[in-house]
């Protein structure tokens, strides 16, 4: 019996050393990385501050970005703007439109498509609603699970077709003034899906309408009182939607940018939540008081983010698993075979947290710091 206990110990032994071996040097490694991170994130924050205060003064009260009166357009907008996973829309532009559009590139404001055929009229009625609500009833969105890193969304490439179609009416018509409307309404709609993707699609549409404004002036088309945003005024746009992530990075300090001043793009910031919640069993572990003032920025939120606010409350949906599987991807072991009670060992959790948390979140500093000659 004795020498049973002993050769019991002595296994024991063996796997604490062995579990020591490997999670030891991931655990230092995972730590130094984050914590490189962290620091990386908090000195551009310093650098960048005065730059990133100057693009959302810009913004903030743009009224592109004041709340209105109105309801949700994502009835009207499904119906010509399809949806991942579910074919086209039923009243998509025809596949040749959509077709010469692209193949026209760059060149589009003067290429020779037909697009007086294109019923376009329902985008004179963008201007009556608040939000487009991506995930609201009617949805695809609405009931499925919270699965923020790998779900469906609007089929974002049917609405640049759209704005150039519009456009190209306008300046065929003559009447361009209503067309521009038209797009600068669709793009303050894509800003309000509280998505960093729709906030991209938002000023992608405000260049295209920049575009055909300018081809408006070369013919002559009167365009008193309209004003197009600028690249500058576009690009500042870009940089400040980007930037606004910082607020909800892993890496960012606790006291980030957005207790200084008000965040335009706060919304789509708040559902970059998603990745946190993605890691959310293994970094908090390691993020503890991070996840504590993300805690606090869901409950004081106004943004809608009803499926986020709803795994968050949660455990297991849209989070990573707690198995053996995810301890191998982070490990980056080609061929590994661990069993699930092995994220119950004592720093699995943080070593696995830390490399995650160190991997896993982008740089929300990239466009100034890509900008600098």
């Amino acid at each position: 019996m004795k020498r049973a206990l002993i050769v019991v110990f002595v296994v024991l032994a063996l796997l604490l050393v062995a579990h020591g071996l490997l999670v030891g040097p991931m655990l230092y490694a995972g730590s130094k990385a984050l914590r490189e991170r962290q620091a990386e994130s908090a000195a551009d924050q310093s650098a960048l501050a005065t730059q990133v205060m100057a693009d959302h003064l810009r913004w903030q009260n743009d009224p592109l970005f004041q709340p209105r009166d109105g309801g949700d357009a994502a009835e009207v907008l499904f119906r010509h703007v399809g949806f991942e996973g579910r074919g086209r829309a039923p009243e998509a532009l025809p596949v040749e439109l959509m077709a010469a559009v692209k193949d026209a590139g760059l060149g589009w404001p003067t290429a020779p498509i037909d697009v007086a055929t294109a019923d376009l009229a329902w985008m004179s009625e963008l201007s009556r609603f608040a939000t487009w609500d991506i995930e609201g009833p009617g949805t695809p969105l609405f009931t499925a699970p919270f699965d923020g890193m790998n779900e469906p969304l609007p089929s974002y490439v049917d609405i640049g077709p759209i704005a150039k179609v519009r456009l190209l009416q306008g300046l065929a018509s003559g009447k361009m003034r209503p067309a521009l409307a038209d797009v600068r309404e669709l793009a303050r709609l894509s800003l309000t899906t509280e998505m960093l993707i729709g906030d991209m699609v938002g000023v992608a549409l405000l260049r295209l309408e920049r575009r055909g404004a300018e081809e408006a002036v070369k013919r002559g088309l009167d365009l008193e009182g309209w004003r197009a945003f600028t690249d500058d005024e576009t690009e500042s746009l870009k940089r400040a939607l980007w930037v606004a992530t910082h607020s909800t990075s892993l890496i960012a300090p606790l006291k980030p940018l957005d207790s200084q001043f008000p965040l335009v793009g706060r919304c789509s910031a708040q559902r970059e939540l998603a990745l946190a919640l993605y890691v959310r069993p293994w970094a908090s572990s390691v993020l503890s008081d991070k996840y504590r003032a993300f805690d606090e920025q869901l409950a004081t939120s106004s943004c809608r983010l009803r499926r986020l606010r709803k795994a968050w409350a949660t455990t297991g949906e849209g989070e990573l698993p707690l198995s053996g599987d995810t301890f191998c991807g982070a490990t980056a072991t080609s061929s590994c075979d661990v069993p699930d009670i092995v994220t119950h060992l004592p720093l699995v959790r943080p070593a696995v947290g830390s490399v995650l948390a160190a991997t896993a979140s982008m740089d929300p500093f990239k466009l100034y710091k890509d900008a600098d000659p």
